[in-house]
């Protein structure tokens, strides 16, 4: 097979680099909005986000998921992030009134986000928070009203932790999550700095505070997993690079490989994105093909991979 493969290619290597090239320009979704149709859609139009978004309508846990969003359908908390406040020793009052500053600005965004839904627009660059729990705003809570009851229950029974629970409506592992650990944790910053440095009633130092949550936790995984995939692309980019250059020994000839393979992760993610349109089609309603965010990673390190291989066999 590789014998034949090999001789077709030597002789009619105008014809495979042609048949390539037509390829890549043909499903490349920029090339057909240059040339007036569109048919392929672009990677980010049609990847999946979220813990259970890329999953079947048949999966149990996206039809639990439905039945939940039926039952209650005003309550559209996916996910959660929670600022811990602590002092050892105990917390002081100045302590509460930062928590409920804190609490505060998630009311602030809440608004924002109900004002962006009446209009019907994507609240780009801000929290989809839907619910704010704050803790008692006294030490020794009355727990006389509700609000004091709930609060009492986000306060350590030592006097020394309170939580700010923030409800958000994404899921823990999209994209926004990423987005919300990175706002919250700059904005906790800066109300602690102000707080330290008003002139009344300044906020004690020794006052600790970090992030959790299930947002938080798809937050740092989605920022860890970015951070993986620029590392695995160069790791694997310059270990390609490295294993032609011992076996060809030829520096420009690298080249030749390199390119093949390029222009192979261009048409493959191009038709991966094609691909999750073809339920679309009529007579394919059976075709389910979802792709997630991060699937990229995988087309990269696969055609690298094997297309440093074939190249080699060929």
């Amino acid at each position: 097979m590789y014998a034949f493969l090999g001789r077709f290619v030597a002789r009619r290597w105008w014809l495979v680099i042609l048949l390539w090239v037509l390829a890549a320009v043909a499903i490349n979704p920029k090339c057909q909005r240059w040339a007036g149709f569109k048919i392929t859609p672009t990677w980010d139009e049609v990847t999946k986000d979220g813990d259970l978004a890329y999953l079947p309508a048949r999966m149990t846990s996206v039809r639990g998921q439905k039945l939940y969003g039926e039952a209650f359908p005003e309550n559209k908390s996916r996910s959660e992030i929670v600022v811990v406040l602590e002092r050892d020793g105990g917390l002081k009052q100045e302590d509460l009134d930062f928590a409920h500053e804190i609490g505060d600005y998630f009311d602030v965004e809440k608004a924002a986000m109900a004002d962006w839904t009446a209009e019907n627009k994507r609240p780009d660059q801000r929290l989809a928070a839907v619910e704010v729990m704050r803790p008692a705003r006294n030490i020794e809570p009355s727990k006389s009203s509700a609000e004091d009851l709930v609060g009492a229950k986000l306060m350590s029974p030592d006097h020394e932790a309170v939580l700010v629970v923030c409800s958000l409506e994404h899921e823990f592992i999209a994209i926004d999550s990423a987005h919300v650990l990175g706002t919250v944790r700059g904005k906790v910053g800066e109300m602690q700095t102000a707080a330290e440095k008003r002139a009344e009633n300044p906020l004690p130092a020794g006052l600790n505070w970090g992030l959790s949550g299930s947002a938080a936790v798809g937050g740092d995984t989605l920022i860890e997993s970015d951070k993986s995939i620029k590392n695995v692309h160069l790791a694997t980019g310059v270990l390609v690079l490295l294993i032609l250059l011992v076996v060809y020994r030829a520096p420009i000839l690298v080249f030749v490989p390199l390119i093949t393979i390029g222009i192979s992760v261009i048409v493959a993610k191009d038709l991966t994105a094609w691909l999750t349109q073809l339920g679309t089609v009529p007579g394919f309603s059976w075709f389910h093909f979802e792709i997630f965010m991060t699937s990229e990673i995988f087309i990269f390190i696969i055609l690298f991979g094997s297309g440093t291989d074939f190249c080699l066999f060929l």
